[in-house]
């Protein structure tokens, strides 16, 4: 486990623009408490059956992930996470498909064990970041919380670089808003 102290933070940005919401999947969500809400930060992600869930993220373009953030319920008596924090998290890159049988069983991009202090998501987790390139989706199986029946969480953030083509053509629109092919801008302004 290692925690965003590194040079490599700084040039991180947040991907939230880059996940496309027509990509999200959640196995063992509680019908009343979904991810869309979770990843806007408005509400809760909550388990249904037990404490297991897997979450498929499809982002916009190719991606390079450096860092994540999984924030848990806080107990307002001890500042802590809450039980139904995720505690032990597998981590798959472009498998939209996977399955619970698959997530215990295949290797893992990267396994988290995260702490209370952890899931309180005040410090990004750092990823290992060479084996997160060309991140076209993210599958996040909490595999155990801390010991509550259902796993809880209030926010999930991404960090990282957008995918080359993405930075080329923002470079592009940059050093050349004025190009207008038959009257109409590139960009859609």
């Amino acid at each position: 486990r290692f925690f965003c102290c590194s040079a490599a933070m700084s040039s991180y940005v947040s991907l939230v623009g880059e996940i496309d919401q027509s990509r999200l999947a959640c196995l063992n969500e509680d019908a009343d408490h979904t991810l869309r809400p979770a990843l806007e930060s408005r509400g809760i992600l909550q388990s249904d059956a037990d404490e297991q869930l897997l979450i498929s993220i499809g982002f916009r373009s190719e991606v390079r992930l450096g860092a994540i953030k999984l924030r848990g319920v806080e107990d307002r008596e001890t500042g802590e996470a809450c039980d139904s924090a995720p505690a032990k998290v597998r981590l798959f890159v472009n498998r939209p498909d996977i399955g619970f049988d698959d997530a215990e069983s295949d290797p893992a991009v990267q396994e988290l064990d995260l702490t209370r202090a952890d899931a309180l998501g005040s410090t990004p987790v750092e990823l290992k970041f060479v084996k997160f390139q060309k991140v076209d989706s993210l599958q996040i199986f909490v595999q155990e919380n801390h010991g509550d029946p259902v796993t809880q969480l209030t926010g999930i953030e991404f960090y990282g670089q957008q995918g080359e083509l993405q930075v080329q053509l923002e470079r592009w629109k940059h050093e050349a808003p004025d190009i207008k092919p038959m009257g109409k801008s590139l960009f859609g302004d």
